[in-house]
């Protein structure tokens, strides 16, 4: 029996695609940003840390829900941009790199502990998630949400949606 992919060979292939733009995008991005190269490798390793689940999945064929990948994702508005947008200026820099280095190293043994998980035939996962019948919306749902609410917190920070006046409390 073969694993079930959620999306088409292509439509993987466009998302590794999307994935690796939006990486170099942030990478640039970041060393625009960062105030010192401390704050740059700390936001360097949190952002490929929190991207590793989801590069994985995709090369897996993007099969399962990918619970894990939208997790991971949330480190990186949370952590990664903390390093470079100056909201941890009353820390040394030496301090949040260590702090990076923590939380990256949280999410890559996230991704060693479940990584193997994607291997499985699927006989071997449990009765449970073989039986869980989700279609090719489900991944499009969850990352569209990621998206949705990634770009809210960012605009949240920049001072974007300040035109709403008190009807958003933030």
């Amino acid at each position: 029996m073969t694993k079930k992919s959620y999306l088409a060979e292509e439509e993987l292939r466009r998302l590794q695609q999307i994935g690796r733009a939006a990486m170099a995008f942030a990478v640039v991005g970041g060393a625009v940003l960062a105030g010192s190269v401390d704050a740059l490798i700390g936001y360097i390793v949190v952002l490929v840390a929190a991207s590793l689940p989801f590069f994985t999945w995709v090369q897996n064929g993007g099969q399962s829900t990918p619970i894990l990948p939208v997790a991971a994702f949330v480190y990186i508005p949370y952590y990664a941009f903390g390093a470079i947008n100056g909201t941890v200026d009353h820390y040394t820099p030496s301090q949040v790199l260590t702090a990076e280095l923590t939380v990256a190293s949280f999410l890559v043994a996230a991704w060693g502990t479940w990584r193997p998980f994607l291997t499985l035939k699927p006989a071997q996962r449990l009765a449970a998630d073989r039986n869980l019948n989700v279609d090719a919306t489900m991944p499009r749902l969850v990352f569209s949400t990621l998206f949705f609410g990634l770009l809210f917190d960012i605009g949240n920070v920049e001072g974007w949606w300040l035109w709403l006046g008190s009807s958003l409390v933030c």
